[in-house]
């Protein structure tokens, strides 16, 4: 019938009602046949996906005393004997049983496990569980509470004082008693107290849990947050579903990561470091130029764990099955336990070997998903105050000074530092990213031509605004990456940025600043950056703007524009950037 149809068509002939109507019931009875297959296939594949995932994690539990060798005997026993752990529990396994017994269930509905290590967080445990409370549908709707579960580790090191944690948390549980929050502690000796245990325990309690299920409505997966949130991205559980199931080949999905705009806006130090260092890692992600081994590199940075998209300690998501796969997190970790499970799970998902018989990382299992969290920059206080790095927060004496010390304080300091001589101090953080796109790249040409686009999009032009102080070279084998040196109009360009990005908060407020991403990621969201045509060809977009706001000719050079700019009366300035944004974006 639909071909003879097709056939009148294509002579033209009139078509009669009831043949259409007859040919649209043929095809609806054609595409409700096609349905209920593809429906059966959905169920089969299902049924088969929660089969493997079970197998999986049956798999890792019965191999969870193997981390045993990873630690001296002593440590063990002094985690055991501190801790009070029966007698009959004190192997791995068995303490991962005890703890499991110490918290409900999983329940049959329950899709995802959210996992908080949080050791001293009392500040900052109730807010980061208040903001998992606004979950919704991907329409919108209240997310149904049973459909995710919050797991938080409680953990201190042997020695220090407990803090109000678990009253915090216990409050929470109080006030909300309609949202799945489970909870145990552990004092942990100096040999265990690291983030990589942590999550390693943590999640084996959750993988150990699934195990025990009956029944379940679907597979599970993973979320790992820190417990210092201060925004939750309100579709984060709902999303994290809709991928995995829209697109089960993937086995990790990574969400946007800001810091407080409100605390960088007051540190422009702190703004400068977290946003070179965010742009540094989007320029390391693609393997352009990087050397045919690139995957064998060890040292920090190295490119087998910067060259993809990476998976974070929060707003990252993984599949239970693929954690159990991989064998969870790795213990030893005091840093990077979060990079390790991408680097992982790319050997996993290998699907050729090199000449020597090495796996080829397979990049294509990790994506990112459209979630926006917003985070605390404190550990990243330590690395502007010059008592060490990322590596070395939870460190006691850097720590209590972090965590004792009233944020504005600690800003305060920094800004008095950093002001003694900024231009030294703003080189110093552009160049240590500099370091880290050569030393991923591993490649002369290509780390310059990336140092100079990370240089570019913070408005800086060659010449002008910085110069090669040293030229990249090898010695010994081994990159030694190239250094700039900054001018005072450099100095000025990011002074300026962080004005607009600072009243850009005040004038749009922190919502939209969020949302337009200005200032955050990668740095001035939405403006052109030496476009080779149009308007603004060879120019910055923002400069050019703020030049046309202030009407002042095209024979005034850049650094007079921001000269100008930052000389301006503070109102000025922030009507100008107000005007600015409604001009760039409207309303």
């Amino acid at each position: 019938m639909i071909q003879a149809l097709i056939e009148k068509i294509d002579r033209q002939e009139n078509i009669t009602t009831d043949e259409l109507k007859h040919v649209i019931r043929r095809i609806n009875g054609i595409r409700r046949v096609i349905d209920e297959r593809l429906r059966k296939e959905r169920e089969t594949l299902r049924e088969l996906e929660i089969e493997e995932e079970n197998r999986l994690l049956a798999l890792h539990i019965e191999r969870l005393d193997e981390i045993e060798q990873e630690f001296e005997p002593d440590a063990w026993q002094e985690l055991y004997d501190i801790n009070d752990i029966p007698e009959d529990k004190r192997s791995y396994r068995g303490l991962i049983e005890y703890l499991s017994s110490k918290i409900p269930t999983m329940k049959k509905e329950n899709r995802v496990s959210v996992f908080i290590p949080a050791r001293l967080e009392g500040k900052n445990i109730y807010r980061t569980l208040e903001e998992y409370t606004r979950q919704q549908d991907l329409q919108g709707k209240p997310l149904d509470p049973n459909l995710y579960e919050i797991v938080i580790f409680v953990n201190r090191k042997n020695g220090e004082e407990r803090d109000n944690t678990l009253l915090e948390i216990e409050r929470f549980e109080q006030n909300n008693p309609q949202y799945n929050i489970h909870v145990f502690e552990l004092v942990l000796p100096k040999d265990l107290a690291r983030v990589g245990f942590c999550r390693r325990v943590l999640t084996d309690v959750i993988l150990y849990r699934a195990s025990q299920r009956k029944e379940k409505d679907g597979l599970l997966y993973l979320i790992t947050e820190d417990a210092d949130l201060e925004k939750v991205d309100p579709q984060i559980v709902a999303k994290t579903i809709e991928r995995f199931e829209k697109y089960p080949h993937l086995d990790a999905l990574r969400g946007i990561q800001l810091r407080n705009p409100e605390t960088l806006s007051q540190c422009p130090p702190l703004w400068l470091e977290r946003y070179v260092s965010d742009v540094a890692e989007l320029l390391s992600m693609h393997q352009r130029g990087f050397p045919e081994d690139w995957y064998y590199y060890g040292e920090w940075p190295d490119p087998f764990s910067w060259g993809r998209i990476i998976t974070g300690g929060w707003a990252t998501s993984f599949k239970a099955s693929t954690l159990a796969e991989i064998g969870g997190y790795d213990p030893k970790l005091k840093v990077g336990e979060d990079l390790f499970i991408g680097n992982a799970i790319s050997v996993l998902r290998s699907k050729e070997n090199d000449d020597q018989g090495n796996p080829r990382p397979n990049l294509d299992t990790i994506k990112t998903m459209s979630i926006r969290h917003v985070s605390s920059p404190r550990r990243f206080l330590s690395i502007l105050m010059g008592i060490g790095g990322y590596e070395r927060f939870g460190e006691s004496e850097i720590e209590k000074l972090i965590r004792t010390t009233p944020p504005e304080e600690l800003i305060s300091m920094i800004n008095r530092a950093f002001g003694e001589n900024p231009k030294q101090n703003i080189t110093k953080i552009l160049n240590f990213n500099i370091f880290r796109l050569f030393s991923v790249t591993r490649n002369l040409e290509e780390g310059k031509r990336r140092s100079e686009i990370l240089l570019q999009l913070f408005c800086l032009r060659k010449e002008r605004d910085y110069r090669w102080k040293s030229e990249a070279r090898i010695e010994n084998g081994k990159i030694v990456p190239g250094e700039i040196e900054l001018t005072d109009n450099g100095v000025n360009k990011i002074r300026f940025l962080f004005e607009i990005f600072r009243y850009g908060i005040e004038k749009l407020g922190v919502e939209e600043v969020i949302r337009r991403k200005i200032g955050l990621w990668p740095i001035i969201a939405g403006f052109k950056s030496l476009p080779k045509e149009g308007e603004f060809k060879d120019k910055f977009e923002i400069i050019e703007r703020i030049r046309m706001l202030m009407n002042l000719s095209e024979d005034i050079n850049e650094s007079a524009v921001i000269s100008q700019f930052l000389s301006l009366p503070e109102e000025e300035k922030k009507n100008l950037v107000e005007n600015l944004f409604r001009q760039k974006y409207g309303g």
